[in-house]
């Protein structure tokens, strides 16, 4: 019987992060060469092998930071967002709304955000001005849309799309 080779530590050279892929999901785990990163990916190994080379669902959502939540959403997008092999519109929107969220907040832990973060996102996006309302109004709802897929998806725990203020909301 042949076993699969151990997924090896690699360096993320954009980020400077060090990274195991498991079952397709990146795992960053610190700056590259660093003892935090080689105890993070000893750790993360030693989980998924305990749990049959799965991800725990714990670490599905404790890790997530909001560059993967975003790049998750991003390769579901372009997907779903494609009508007969043609790309909508709403594609560039969605990369347009999710610019500033990964700008401010790409190293963030998903877990993390919340209404004040959300809020702060808000802030920031008016006060470069380049929006109308009304369009301001749609990117933000495009935001909360990624939060909702990947709360549907359970990458991150309901109470983060809860606390951001998302629930209720007919658009996102």
């Amino acid at each position: 019987m042949t076993r699969k080779p151990i997924p090896q530590l690699v360096h993320h050279r954009p980020s400077g992060r060090a990274r195991v892929r498991l079952n397709g999901r990146d795992f960053y785990l610190g700056p590259w060469g660093s003892p935090e990163a080689q105890e993070a990916y000893d750790r993360t190994i030693a989980e998924y092998l305990s749990h049959g080379r799965t991800i725990p669902a714990e670490r599905r959502e404790a890790d997530l930071t909001i560059s993967e939540l975003i790049l998750a959403f991003w390769e579901h997008a372009k997907a779903y967002y494609r009508s007969e092999g043609e790309v909508k519109h709403e594609l560039g929107r969605i990369r347009d709304a999710l610019r500033p969220l990964r700008r401010l907040y790409g190293s963030t832990l998903a877990r993390e955000f919340g209404p004040k973060r959300f809020r702060a996102l808000r802030e920031h996006v008016v006060s470069k001005g380049n929006w109308s309302l009304r369009t301001l109004n749609d990117q933000m709802a495009r935001v909360k849309r990624a939060f909702r897929w990947a709360t549907e998806e359970e990458l991150i725990p309901p109470s983060v799309y809860q606390a951001a203020g998302c629930q209720g909301d007919p658009e996102g």
